[in-house]
């Protein structure tokens, strides 16, 4: 069984990466709001819930904010309601300011801890199995916006719950 979901996930992840690639794109194309600091962005194959970090997460901090509780509730909700049994991605993504003050090494550092946290709150919170969830940091290197300017970096600090649409929904526990 651990075979067999090691290459489901490995099949997932490449699947996910080609998608995201050849519809780079994508992310120029309008997001839908859901509120609460929460968008959706519709690839083929693919649906990904954006979250501002400016709401989950303080600057430099992967501990999560009262607010941001909140908006992860909201994001519950929205998984069990439209993706329940679907394999989910939780990536942290960070600007490209050099970490100076946080404690973390690096911002790969920090983008998985805030990933990490989130997947703790999402399980121990909220009820999403975490057989559903995969830990994913960015850091730097997947900017949703280009430019050094505040408003670009502000949109590179982000949470991702990146959902595989494409495949047929299955539960992916392990005994």
């Amino acid at each position: 069984q651990i075979d067999d979901a090691n290459r489901d996930r490995d099949s997932y992840k490449s699947r996910m990466e080609d998608a995201l690639a050849k519809n780079a794109s994508a992310r120029s194309k309008p997001e839908e709001s859901l509120g609460n600091g929460i968008t959706r962005n519709k690839l083929p194959g693919f649906d990904v819930l954006s979250v501002d970090s400016a709401v989950t997460f303080a600057s430099g901090s992967a501990d999560i904010s009262k607010q941001g509780q909140g908006t992860l509730r909201k994001v519950a909700q929205i998984i069990k309601n439209d993706y329940g049994g679907r394999p989910l991605w939780i990536q942290g993504h960070t600007d490209d300011t050099p970490i100076s003050k946080s404690g973390f090494k690096t911002n790969l550092h920090l983008s998985v801890a805030r990933s990490l946290s989130v997947i703790e709150f999402l399980t121990g919170q909220c009820g999403v199995p975490q057989s559903q969830l995969i830990c994913v940091g960015r850091g730097q290197h997947d900017p949703a916006a280009k430019g050094r300017s505040d408003v670009a970096r502000a949109k590179n600090r982000r949470v991702e719950v990146v959902i595989a649409t494409g495949v047929q929904p299955r539960p992916l526990e392990i005994e």
